[in-house]
């Protein structure tokens, strides 16, 4: 029970990494287009 709540919460942290990732990818593709 405690192992699905631990693997549940470590995928949505991952999900937010990548997340995070994608924004700071896209701020940074804008930066070095001007």
């Amino acid at each position: 029970m405690l192992i699905n709540f631990l693997m549940g919460l470590g995928r949505e942290m991952n999900q937010v990494q990548v997340r995070n990732a994608n924004e700071v990818n896209k701020l940074f593709a804008s930066v070095s287009a001007h």
